[in-house]
């Protein structure tokens, strides 16, 4: 009996070694795959500060001649450089609104850029979603034209809706230029 007692416990003292070997292994295989996760994560987190840096870059380095454009269209449409045709001034128009337009984009890939880092705020007010959708509209029309397709806008009268209006424009702008294509 002593000696089935003896084998018995040196039994459980090996099973115990094993096991004892066995759960460090599994904690060093964890412990790896953490310190690999970690470092995974820390190079996403670099790489998304590195696009964001450029974004913000880029969307800067169009800002300035979008402005200057506008600037000098809205001169010309002016007639500070000279008398401008009637049929002339309508097409600087829709050309402002579309400079306009590409302006508010670059903005919005620096909203990107400060969504992504939790600076960005949505601007919600109430607005007039016709008036929105109206301008959009017209902005397209140079777009709709070459396509042989009228756009014009008819509304009911005014819709006062809370929103960020050039989110809004943007929802707007993207459905219709998918209805153009």
């Amino acid at each position: 009996a002593y000696g089935q007692h003896r084998r018995r416990l040196q039994n459980l003292r090996n099973a115990k070694r094993q096991l004892e070997t066995e759960v460090a292994e599994r904690t060093g295989e964890r412990s790896s795959a953490m310190a690999v996760i970690e470092k995974q994560t820390q190079q996403l987190r670099e790489s998304d500060a590195l696009k964001s840096r450029f974004i913000t870059n880029v969307s800067h380095d169009f800002r300035t001649p979008l402005t200057l454009t506008l600037g000098t269209l809205a001169g010309i449409r002016e007639g500070v450089y000279g008398p401008v045709g009637d049929g002339i001034v309508d097409e600087l128009d829709i050309v402002i609104r579309n400079e306009r337009r590409l302006l508010r984009l670059v903005n919005q890939l620096n909203d990107i850029a400060r969504l992504e880092s939790g600076r960005l705020r949505l601007q919600v007010a109430e607005w007039d979603l016709a008036s929105i959708a109206q301008d959009v509209t017209l902005t397209l029309e140079a777009v709709a034209r070459p396509k042989q397709i009228s756009l014009r806008f008819e509304g009911a009268g005014s819709e006062l809706v809370y929103c960020d209006s050039d989110w809004m424009a943007q929802v707007i702008a993207n459905l219709l230029l998918n209805s153009i294509r």
